[in-house]
């Protein structure tokens, strides 16, 4: 009998002091991607966080990083009309311009407001990672913790990467 209420008391003290409670987990602030395992994205628009612009650009929204909450679920027609004093957003991902022949990793801006996207106001580029080595469609952007980002192309050759050695990534904070 004494085993048995030792034993209870051991699990009951394993489930009430070693199981972390939800207040006790810190949490990453939104748009913070985490490494875990490797993660990656592919040049392919056809998914759910792609939104097509009025010009024919595309962009595959990977991270942003705005003054609203800007969700995948949210990338609806808002006219720019239709918004008063809509902000800009800055996001990373994918672009391609009109033709969509090539596809850049990018920073770019596009108008948003109240987590609708103004997609009559084509995205700028800021910054492009691989301007003078565009990829193709299904081209991959990887994210792992030995190497940093690595943009690999639809076959396989490297088009891009952070060139980090010997350094851990615990995640992408776009900022």
């Amino acid at each position: 009998m004494g085993i048995g209420c030792t034993r209870c008391g051991v699990l009951l003290f394993l489930a009430l002091f070693l199981i972390p409670f939800p207040i006790f987990v810190t949490a990453k602030p939104y748009g913070y991607l985490t490494v875990n395992s490797s993660t990656s994205w592919t040049s392919n628009f056809s998914a759910p966080d792609s939104v097509q612009f009025d010009d024919g650009s595309i962009v595959r929204i990977i991270d942003f990083v705005s003054g609203s909450y800007v969700s995948a679920d949210f990338f609806y027609d808002l006219e720019y009309s239709d918004a008063a004093d809509p902000e800009y957003t800055c996001g990373c991902g994918f672009f391609c311009n009109q033709t969509c022949d090539s596809y850049l990793f990018a920073t770019f801006t596009f108008k948003s407001k109240g987590g609708f996207i103004a997609k009559n106001v084509p995205p700028q580029v800021e910054w492009s990672a691989n301007s003078k080595n565009p990829v193709s469609v299904n081209a991959t952007l990887q994210l792992t913790s030995e190497r940093g980002l690595v943009l690999k192309d639809a076959d396989g050759t490297m088009a891009w990467s952070t060139n980090i050695n010997n350094k851990s990534v615990a995640g992408v904070n776009l900022t």
